[in-house]
């Protein structure tokens, strides 16, 4: 099977680069990797082109956001699965693709997703743990949803549902994965592995952007016939437990350390 990664870039000149290489340093060898960024000016493309004869697509051009840059590699993609890596994120390992097409191979899904960790931007180290679990609509409807940078799709799925919404300019993967998970009822697979490490300071974890992601939030759970007033602090109770296996992860990490004294 056939894998694409897009990543889009605008302005990522320092953190770029060890997303490309986690990409490149894959185990699985069918991988397409498309590289699309909006037109940096702080050097990124200097960086991404030292890497280009690596790269199936790469391009750089002005666009309308995040989500206008992924629907450009979307339609740019080949593979049977396809998924994202934003650029200031990375594979967790070198095997994360092959646990992947092996869930797959192995299932019917129309998605797979993993677990996330997040990273301080400063000193890189753990704040937050996302353990996903296993998809079920009461969930869904408490706000839970899988971490975008985790979840694979068939690429069929784009076919059958479409891409991602512009209009939304920070929460469009809410709204698809409510989409495809709520109303579609589309078939996602949970793999309990790390799949991915983010920086955090992006557009879904930084205080700067968090009340216009509320916002946009709001809307789509309205869209949806949901229940705003409910998800909005139920999706915010939903993160604590992220904090609780980072403190978890931190104790057994001494205790192993302690054994090997």
């Amino acid at each position: 099977m056939k894998v694409s990664i897009i990543t889009a870039s605008l302005n990522n000149k320092d953190s770029i680069k060890k997303s490309i290489k986690s990409v490149l340093m894959q185990e699985y060898n069918d991988i397409e990797y498309i590289v699309v960024d909006g037109a940096s000016t702080d050097g990124t493309c200097d960086v991404i082109k030292k890497y280009q004869d690596q790269i199936a697509h790469y391009l750089s051009e002005p666009d309308t956001g995040l989500y206008h840059a992924l629907n450009k590699g979307i339609a740019l993609s080949t593979g049977d699965i396809v998924g994202v890596l934003h650029a200031d994120d990375e594979f967790f390992s070198d095997n994360v693709i092959a646990m992947v097409v092996e869930a797959f191979e192995t299932t019917n899904a129309d998605m797979v997703y993993g677990n996330g960790i997040y990273l301080n931007r400063k000193n890189n180290k753990i704040i937050r743990i996302w353990n996903s679990g296993r998809c079920t609509r009461f969930k869904l409807w408490l706000g839970w949803l899988p971490l975008h940078t985790s979840v694979f799709f068939r690429s069929d799925v784009f076919e059958r549902f479409g891409y991602y919404n512009e209009n939304y300019k920070i929460a469009s993967d809410t709204d698809f994965l409510i989409s495809l998970l709520y109303v579609n009822h589309v078939k996602a697979y949970w793999v309990d592995k790390y799949f991915v490490k983010m920086q955090t300071g992006g557009l879904s974890t930084s205080h700067h952007f968090l009340f216009r992601k509320w916002k946009e939030d709001y809307r789509i759970f309205r869209k949806h016939k949901f229940v705003p007033w409910l998800m909005l602090p139920s999706k915010i109770m939903l993160k604590i437990p992220q904090f609780i296996h980072r403190q978890v992860r931190k104790q057994k990490q001494k205790n192993e350390a302690k054994q090997l004294q």
